[in-house]
């Protein structure tokens, strides 16, 4: 039996004016993802942004790579990460 490959299109966002100012979105799932950067440890990872009919939105978060709890801010074209105490 063959096996099938997908290959997906992805499409990059615009550049944010904030922290995380790289992305990508598939089309084949319809999600956008953004890459943020941990205010802690100046890491990068990705996130999946909400829709924009549910934007403005500041979604607690806990960072993928130090486990610290912060803010993600999804405001149209700009997505970023700020501490708790920011």
């Amino acid at each position: 039996m063959a096996s099938k490959r997908i290959f997906l299109k992805f499409n990059p966002l615009p550049a944010t004016s904030g922290i995380g100012a790289r992305g990508f979105s598939c089309d084949a799932c319809r999600m956008d993802f953004a890459e943020v950067t941990c205010p802690t440890y100046f890491e990068f990872f990705e996130v999946a942004v909400p829709p924009p009919e549910e934007q403005p939105a500041e979604v607690d978060y806990d960072c993928e790579v130090c486990c610290r709890p912060m803010v993600i801010v999804f405001n149209g074209d700009e997505v970023y990460a700020k501490g708790l105490g920011e």
